[in-house]
């Protein structure tokens, strides 16, 4: 239950939201919310999804599952949501993301000698 407290912080934090802002915006108390972040209390189901669509977030990110990689309906392996938003990080960066897609370990060992 911690990290579904500790993402919702994060969340509400980096989009520059009050407890009481985001109470408001899922028509819940400020309290609750509290109790969410402190790890004392759990979302219900309904509210889960709620948070998913106001954030655009996957809710296995908001309770604290890795994400499942799959490839033509067959398992690949699991990555954390972090890892997954830096993908879509760079892909919006089309060059770069060419690069490390077709020559990952030519392209960071360049990366890592300019820029460390």
């Amino acid at each position: 239950m911690g990290d579904f407290g500790i993402r919702l912080k994060k969340i509400r934090m980096s989009n520059n939201l009050t407890q009481q802002d985001l109470a408001d915006m899922l028509f819940l108390s400020k309290s609750i919310i509290c109790s969410y972040e402190k790890g004392t209390r759990m979302a219900s189901l309904y509210t889960l999804i709620r948070i998913s669509e106001i954030f655009d977030l996957d809710i296995n990110y908001l309770i604290g599952r890795e994400i499942s990689i799959v490839n033509k309906n067959r398992f690949i392996g699991k990555s954390s949501y972090e890892e997954y938003e830096l993908i879509k990080e760079l892909r919006k960066y089309s060059k770069l993301y060419s690069l490390l897609i077709n020559n990952s370990r030519r392209t960071l060992s360049y990366i890592n000698k300019k820029f460390f």
